[in-house]
């Protein structure tokens, strides 16, 4: 074993190969390639693809939670659910009968919205009404108007922003008068 000029993990410590049994130069050798490969997956972006994807359940949202528990059972389905009853959700709360993205336009964007959130600026309230309906816009039409091919990863990622749909909606109060309203109340 010739000494390179790269770093050994701190654990191990060149001493020489007297006395070192052929079970230990083997056991140092896999160390020093798994730090080789771990940093070539670093710069390429896949180090962690040996990492199962899994659902961080203590997260999710508990009007969810079933189709977290199921969701590789069926992730398009269980997204296309998810996705549903997030409209019945804001459709009960606001009373818009509309569906998709003209749904969440109406209950979370301009003066007349009837749901946003308190102590936000408009900015961030622009932001997370955004969110509703550009989610809508890049995943959940595509996907049920198309059959689509996913990786687990991909579908993981977005149940995971249509978790964080619920919690924003979750997080959003009933808007009792408009923007216009309040600016008129405020005078010139």
């Amino acid at each position: 074993m010739k000494k390179t000029g790269k770093k050994s993990p701190a654990c191990i410590q060149y001493v020489g190969l007297a006395g070192i049994t052929e079970e230990c130069k083997q056991a140092v050798m896999r160390l020093l390639q798994y730090g080789d490969r771990d940093e070539q997956q670093s710069e390429h972006g896949t180090l962690w693809r040996n990492f199962p994807s899994v659902i961080p359940f203590a997260i999710i949202d508990s009007r969810i939670t079933d189709l977290a528990l199921r969701f590789y059972e069926n992730p398009d389905k269980n997204l296309l659910t998810g996705y549903r009853r997030l409209e019945d959700i804001v459709r009960n709360r606001t009373g818009i009968d509309e569906h998709g993205v003209k749904l969440f336009s109406e209950a979370f964007h301009g003066d007349k919205a009837k749901l946003g959130w308190k102590g936000l600026g408009d900015n961030e309230r622009i932001g997370r009404a955004n969110l509703f309906t550009g989610a809508y816009m890049a995943y959940r039409n595509p996907r049920a108007h198309h059959e689509l091919e996913h990786h687990a990863e991909n579908q993981l990622m977005e149940f995971l922003l249509l978790n964080q749909l619920f919690v924003l909606e979750k997080n959003s109060i009933e808007r009792e008068e408009s923007v216009e309203q309040s600016s008129k109340k405020r005078g010139p």
